[in-house]
């Protein structure tokens, strides 16, 4: 099974990267901004959103 991680720009002073794991209907930008994002900067951090699958370990 893999993952899917996001990591926008300066993500590191905010917490990313994070697991992507948007609501339905949910913008990347309210997911950006839901997960500690500042608001102001989800538009920017929506456009250069880096994201990368990982695989889970298995157990």
């Amino acid at each position: 099974m893999t993952t899917t991680i996001y990591d926008p720009p300066g993500g590191w002073r905010h917490g990313f990267p994070r697991v992507y794991n948007p609501h339905p209907g949910e913008t990347l930008e309210d997911t950006l901004v839901r997960d500690g994002y500042p608001e102001k900067e989800a538009g920017i951090g929506a456009k250069y959103c880096r994201f990368w699958e990982e695989k889970e370990a298995a157990q």
